[in-house]
């Protein structure tokens, strides 16, 4: 009862408290995924979410299914999403290293001697040597 009121379910408050504990938890076991899929570069994330869901179904944490599976899903998407960051950013330095890397390219060699030197500036270098 609340003001006088029967209420069933959760109040605004007791939602938010639970919200904020799954909340942590998504960010606790992101942390904790991270680590475990750096470690192993073998074990790979589909593997590696059942194991966790697992796990924190033994645990005495206090979630109900619904919020387990909504946490589950959290970290589902956080570890895609960090997965898609990294794969850009592997792509990204692929891609400049490729790009300026003369010895593999009799174009990029040849634009690169074709390059004025200047005394400001120096010879251009497309790699570091």
């Amino acid at each position: 009862m609340v003001d006088g009121a029967f209420i069933t379910g959760l109040t605004d408050q007791e939602f938010y408290a639970r919200y904020e504990v799954c909340v942590d938890l998504v960010n606790q076991l992101t942390v904790y995924c991270i680590r475990k899929l750096n470690e192993s570069r073998v074990m790979d994330v589909p593997t590696l979410l059942p194991l966790v869901q697992k796990s924190a179904e033994s645990k005495d944490w206090d979630l109900s299914v619904l919020e387990l599976a909504w946490v589950m899903k959290q970290l589902a998407s956080r570890l895609e999403e960090q997965q898609v960051k990294e794969a850009q950013e592997d792509c990204a330095e692929a891609n400049f290293a490729r790009m300026t890397d003369s010895s593999d390219s009799a174009r990029l060699a040849k634009a690169e001697q074709d390059v004025p030197e200047r005394s400001d500036f120096g010879k251009f270098r497309g790699r570091r040597e």
